[in-house]
């Protein structure tokens, strides 16, 4: 089963090669033809596990995640092996799963590390981050914990791969699926919170509908979802 190994921040650089404390880069600055990816030692936000911790357990087959904090950007990778160190600095080979878009020079990057390279629907390995979906909510911690929001980035995930056709990494860096999940997400949540488990429009009136957490939920996203549904079709209500 997948599971995040741990998650730490670091700045991202565009310059190929070793990078200098605080910030991550890869062997070319470019994602699309990356090889190795470079961690300095120094990170600039450390998750629950020390990164020295998290690298020498790395092993082939795991899985590097470099979210940007700043827009939906996410570069993908799968190891091809161990990470080695030297000079402050660790280094990963990959292969490359997904790296849609570029990343913002000197701009914040998430970096997950997860331990196998199928992520499981209900693993733990979610395709929008517990923080991303914070900020979305704009709600602190002492409103929500981190275990009470993956909850929710889970079952919703669980029901949108149903929908889908089958994917190696199901679905782990592309923008669109991604897109659809944290609003998917935000409207299972909004439902929970809300009174009688119904969303309240712009003129305060609950929406009367018993069809919110149904069929509809997916139908809403279509316009992002409809390249990977079954045949391009529809979901149908």
């Amino acid at each position: 089963m997948a599971q995040t190994l741990s998650k730490a921040t670091w700045l991202w650089t565009n310059v190929a090669g070793p990078p200098i404390p605080g910030h991550v880069s890869t062997d070319t600055g470019i994602g699309t033809t990356t090889t190795k990816v470079l961690y300095s030692e120094q990170a600039s936000e450390v998750g629950p596990v020390p990164v020295s911790e998290v690298m020498v357990i790395i092993a082939a087959g795991d899985v590097l995640r470099l979210d940007a904090e700043t827009s939906t950007t996410v570069w993908t990778f799968v190891a091809t092996g161990p990470a080695s160190y030297l000079a402050g600095v660790w280094t990963i080979p990959v292969s490359i799963a997904s790296a849609p878009g570029p990343l913002t020079n000197e701009g914040s990057v998430l970096c997950y590390f997860l331990t196998e390279a199928v992520p499981a629907s209900g693993s733990g390995a979610t395709l929008v981050s517990v923080d991303t979906f914070r900020k979305v909510l704009d709600i602190p911690e002492t409103m929500a914990s981190d275990a009470e929001l993956e909850e929710v980035l889970l079952a919703t995930q669980e029901s949108l791969l149903q929908y889908l056709v089958p994917d190696t990494l199901n679905y782990q860096g592309n923008s669109a699926v991604t897109e659809a999940a944290l609003g998917m997400s935000v409207q299972v949540w909004q439902a929970r919170q809300a009174p009688g488990g119904q969303m309240v429009g712009v003129d305060l009136n609950p929406q009367q509908t018993p069809y919110l957490l149904g069929p509809g939920l997916v139908l809403r996203f279509q316009g992002l979802l409809g390249p990977w549904m079954p045949q391009g079709g529809a979901v149908v209500a």
